[in-house]
């Protein structure tokens, strides 16, 4: 459970990780059955809540997009 600040889960649905979370699913794939990562912040400045180091070819051209939703 995400109940802890500066917690994160790979899930299908946010309010399955924290019951304050909103209840919904990922866009990409349209339906209930794909995945997303979804974060507690933390309120403690500079706090690492997820980090990956990723390798990388020179002169390549990558493409990295990320979506956010906000629910209060």
């Amino acid at each position: 459970m995400l109940s802890h600040e500066g917690t994160y889960s790979v899930t299908s649905n946010p309010n399955n990780v924290h019951t304050n979370f909103v209840n919904m699913y990922d866009h990409t794939e349209g339906n209930s059955s794909g995945l997303m990562m979804v974060v507690n912040g933390d309120t403690h400045p500079n706090t690492i809540v997820w980090q990956q180091d990723i390798s990388v070819t020179p002169n390549k051209w990558y493409d990295f997009s990320a979506w956010g939703a906000y629910s209060c």
